[in-house]
């Protein structure tokens, strides 16, 4: 798991992960903007059968906000990441720090 703190407020971290996804080619399989709870989906390769993504936002004080990423493989046999889900988790916040800034 990985987290940053960002200087913005929980609905804009939200809503910047959802764009985030989309641009990495994220599946968003749901979310819950009032629980700030996003589960997302990266689809496998050759040495994977894809991620389970699980982010949470939320406030840390009135216009900072705390964004957490969790991957894990998604199926239980792959013994193995690879360093796909540091990867994934690394990339969404990178991905998130990149559309807030722009």
């Amino acid at each position: 798991m990985k987290q940053s703190t960002l200087h913005h407020s929980k609905k804009q971290v939200f809503e910047a992960v959802k764009q985030a996804a989309a641009s990495l080619d994220l599946e968003i399989k749901n979310h819950s903007s009032a629980d700030g709870t996003i589960s997302l989906f990266s689809k496998g390769g050759f040495f994977s059968y894809g991620n389970e993504i699980d982010v949470q936002v939320k406030i840390s004080e009135p216009s900072k906000s705390v964004l957490k990423v969790s991957s894990v493989s998604a199926a239980e046999i792959q013994l193995i990441d690879w360093g796909t889900n540091s990867d994934l988790e690394s990339n969404l916040i990178d991905a998130v720090k990149n559309i807030l800034q722009g």
